[in-house]
């Protein structure tokens, strides 16, 4: 409707201009009319030429966040052209594997000549997964409105939510009877430095107990202490997939249940396996954890995994196969249970 327009109002224009230079026979008019004639190839050109000189990308500070907290998304402009650009119109969506996909938005980012430009589009992520948000459908006008060009861009990244930052869960004792107890004993034993296996630099999410602080400072850098497990059992974390079609959120609380107990056996310094079921592949993933960085690491994979309709079928294909490493500690919407399904936390 807007073209029909412009060119309704253009041929308006360049009618009263034939009238008047047949009229009055002015050069003035005569010259006005030619250049009417040259300004749409002008604006044509001018325009294609300024596109020729434009990069389109998508920006984000980081691509991991907190559920709850807001992360902004840029699309970024940068022209390197003297020749100004009308409006770029694109649509935005955000989109995840878990969810149903946010309603696509039209977006309108202004441009100018040189440097960049810039627009921030805040978003809050409710749910825990993987998300995908992408740019596309970009175009924009020349300066008459009479063309549209569509710019060849699609720009994505992709942002991975875990759920908030957790204290030390509180657990059923019958989880400490799986070697915890030897743990705390041999802990308030003062005997810790006799279950050194390894000295190694810092990581993010050990635990601030474990720093050798002599070796630190000879050092000038952060060492820790690894521990032999002073348990005979191996913990098995496995996060249930299953997507309750009456509860939306049900994916969100299994995966927080996971997330809370692997933290709490990190802080155990406990060593422990993580793993779900891959319902694509008909297999499970299994992933050793002995600090944050590699949990995160495996809750990434958990999240390219698809979420299945069929309740506990990760719990039950584990135990019906060959697979028992440990002590299992299944990860549900409802809480955490071993593997005879008594609730642990």
């Amino acid at each position: 409707m807007r073209r029909f327009l412009s060119f309704a109002t253009y041929g308006f224009v360049m009618l009263l201009l034939v009238l008047f230079a047949l009229f009055f026979r002015q050069s003035f008019v005569v010259m006005l009319l030619v250049i009417m004639m040259v300004l749409p190839f002008a604006s044509y050109h001018m325009t294609k030429h300024a596109l020729g000189q434009l990069t389109i990308r998508m920006a984000t500070p980081c691509t991991q966040t907190r559920k709850g907290e807001t992360l902004p998304l840029s699309i970024v402009l940068e022209s390197r052209s003297l020749f100004p650009l009308l409006d770029i119109h694109f649509t935005f969506q955000l989109a995840s594997a878990y969810y149903h996909s946010a309603k696509p938005l039209s977006i309108v980012i202004g441009t100018g000549m040189f440097g960049s430009h810039a627009l921030s589009v805040p978003v809050t992520y409710e749910h825990l997964g993987l998300f995908a948000a992408s740019a596309y459908d970009f175009y924009t006008w020349d300066y008459l409105h009479f063309f549209r060009f569509d710019i060849a861009a699609k720009q994505s990244c992709e942002v991975a939510v875990f759920p908030p930052k957790c204290e030390r869960m509180t657990v059923h004792e019958a989880l400490y009877a799986e070697g915890f107890d030897e743990y705390e004993t041999s802990e308030k034993r003062g005997n810790a430095s006799s279950d050194v296996t390894d000295i190694r630099e810092y990581i993010p999410g050990d635990r601030l107990q474990a720093i050798h602080w002599k070796l630190t400072a000879k050092t000038d850098k952060l060492m820790v202490k690894e521990f032999e497990s002073t348990s005979s059992h191996q913990f098995v974390v496995l996060l249930e997939l299953y997507k309750n079609p009456d509860n939306p959120l049900s994916l969100d609380a299994a995966i927080t249940n996971a997330y809370q107990i692997s933290m709490t056996l990190i802080m155990m310094n406990e060593l422990f396996l993580f793993g779900f079921y891959n319902d694509a592949l008909s297999d499970f993933c299994f992933y050793p954890i002995t600090h944050e960085d590699q949990l995160t690491e495996a809750l990434i994979n958990a999240y390219y995994a698809p979420a299945y309709d069929t309740p506990s079928l990760g719990f039950d294909t584990y135990i019906g196969s060959d697979l028992k490493k440990g002590s299992l500690l299944h990860a549900c919407e409802k809480g955490v249970f071993d593997d005879f399904s008594q609730q642990i936390c």
